[in-house]
């Protein structure tokens, strides 16, 4: 089972092993991008260094790439997972409308 995804995704996408790899690969190249690039930030901090501001952007930046792919991949997994994830009670569905919303502040935030 891939800690990535929550268990009730797990039924599906064991049908598309494929699909689940690559989205496996991209979700941890772009999280661990946007970790590094927070760590680096976070790093003048402690020292008590004032944030630059090209750190500030490149950890914005990072974190808009991030969340631009998880969108992407949450819109291809959506299609396969059946018409009853389309029930507003259903908990994937909420977690879909809970992930746009997250992006789409994301999105808007000033570069």
């Amino acid at each position: 089972m891939n800690p990535l995804f929550p268990s009730s995704l797990h039924t599906i996408l064991d049908r598309h092993p494929a699909d689940l790899s690559m989205m496996t690969e991209r979700m941890i190249r772009f999280r661990g991008d946007f970790l590094r690039e927070v760590d680096d930030a976070w790093a003048d901090v402690v020292k008590g260094e004032a944030l630059q501001e090209e750190k500030a952007k490149r950890v914005g930046k990072a974190a808009k790439e991030a969340t631009q792919e998880m969108r992407r991949m949450v819109q291809e997994i959506f299609p396969k997972l059946g018409m009853s994830i389309l029930r507003e009670k259903n908990p994937l569905n909420r977690i879909y409308r809970d992930l746009e919303t997250a992006c789409h502040h994301v999105s808007i935030q000033a570069e």
